[in-house]
């Protein structure tokens, strides 16, 4: 081969690694990955009171439209130190259609566990943050703000 030809291979070759790195540096930069970008947990007010080794939490969560039903249950784990709970908020739709509308549902939670138990709550399988409001002894747990 001619020298010219050589210099036309490796400027090619040049050219095509250049390219290649230009293509994986776009398609792993952190705005075209496929990472899940964390967006702020979803936070609820609940009214909470203990009375006598039970627990009430009270409160209230938006669903899309007033066609949804809210099922709210405590998973309590006894045999951990302190006590844990999951409070699970789980949204379903009764009906096919509905007019969206976005629309508040109340829950009340009772379960048994010590005091100072671990308490952590989601809803539809998603972490959410509770705000509680302690409520003493006289109050009802489900006087609504």
């Amino acid at each position: 081969m001619y020298p010219r030809t050589y210099t036309t291979v490796v400027a090619f070759l040049i050219t095509g690694v250049i390219i290649a790195g230009w293509i994986y540096v776009l398609n792993t930069s952190p705005t075209s990955r496929d990472e899940t970008v964390s967006s702020p947990l979803q936070t609820i007010t609940v009214r909470h009171r203990y009375d006598e080794g039970e627990h009430r939490y009270f409160g209230s969560i938006n669903v899309p439209t007033p066609c949804y039903s809210l099922i709210s249950q405590a998973v309590v784990h006894l045999e951990l130190e302190p006590d844990e709970v999951m409070l699970n908020l789980t949204a379903s739709a009764d009906m096919e259609e509905c007019e969206p509308e976005v629309t508040s549902k109340i829950f009340l939670i009772t379960f048994k566990a010590e005091k100072n138990a671990l308490i952590a709550a989601t809803f539809n399988s998603e972490k959410i943050l509770l705000e509680t409001i302690e409520v003493e002894e006289e109050e009802s747990v489900v006087l609504i703000q």
